[in-house]
């Protein structure tokens, strides 16, 4: 978890995460990966 969120910030990011990749049918781990690979522009974590 980054230093610059709370515990609490970052779990209602990461429920909001979950709610929308239900809504557009996506696995949270596609999701997580599309997300890393636009912030990083790369495929390996």
């Amino acid at each position: 978890m980054p230093k610059t969120l709370s515990e609490k910030k970052y779990y209602e990011i990461e429920n909001k995460m979950k709610q929308f990749s239900k809504k557009v049918d996506i696995s949270l781990g596609y999701l997580d990966f599309i997300f890393w690979y636009k912030a990083t522009n790369n495929l390996f974590k």
